[in-house]
């Protein structure tokens, strides 16, 4: 896997950050979809399933980077070896949704970026964003897509990880031979629903994203 993570230093080893982590589990999640897949032919293998499924295993594993049990196991400090304290865990998971509905993204954008590049942007109606390669190169509106893969990775984590236990060694494995196995040789609402035993909803998303979940 190749991330582009901090570097060491001469007086520090290289340290991530809580996002940093965040995606270090994103991103072996789809490496993980590669490894444990096994299929007849090449064109469904791992994450080659439909477009609407392949990040759900990945946002899924995300998931761990947020249970307090899991990051006292491996957030520590470098030079102590004391783990991250559980007040702090909790107010990162506190901090998870603030205002995620209140925020501007483009004000925050242009203003970031004047922050750190020290370059004027000469317009606040420009959408800097757009510059991101993976915004024109072919994901283009497929990025709403990333709300609809967190119902089925927020489904599959709250119905079996949460519910059996983030630790289950058997959850693990019926993870493993229900989704990851199966890559996208085998249609993925089938493998959501011999994985969860049923058809996934919205509630773990709208609950996990503090968000009103009266409604599926």
């Amino acid at each position: 896997m190749v991330a582009n993570f901090p570097k060491p230093t001469p007086s520090a080893p290289a340290l991530l950050t809580h996002d940093d982590a965040t995606t270090l589990l994103h991103e072996l999640g789809h490496v993980f979809h590669g490894i444990c897949s096994v299929t007849k032919w090449a064109l469904f293998h791992g994450t080659r399933t439909k477009r609407d499924f392949v990040e759900a295993p990945s946002q899924m594993l995300e998931n761990w980077s947020w249970e307090p049990s899991v990051l006292q196991k491996f957030a520590v400090h470098h030079q102590t070896g004391e783990p991250i304290p559980e007040a702090l865990v909790k107010r990162l998971v506190a901090a998870k949704n603030e205002a995620g509905d209140k925020v501007d993204v483009k004000e925050l954008y242009n203003k970031l970026y004047e922050d750190i590049a020290q370059f004027k942007i000469s317009s606040h109606d420009t959408w800097g964003i757009a510059t991101i390669g993976h915004m024109i190169g072919g994901y283009d509106a497929g990025y709403y897509g990333y709300m609809w893969f967190q119902v089925f990775s927020a489904d599959m984590y709250a119905s079996r990880f949460v519910k059996d236990g983030v630790f289950n060694p058997q959850t693990g494995l019926d993870y493993h031979y229900e989704i990851l196995h199966p890559g996208g040789s085998r249609n993925s609402m089938d493998s959501l629903i011999k994985f969860m035993g049923r058809k996934p909803n919205s509630s773990a998303f709208l609950e996990a994203s503090g968000l009103n979940n009266s409604h599926n």
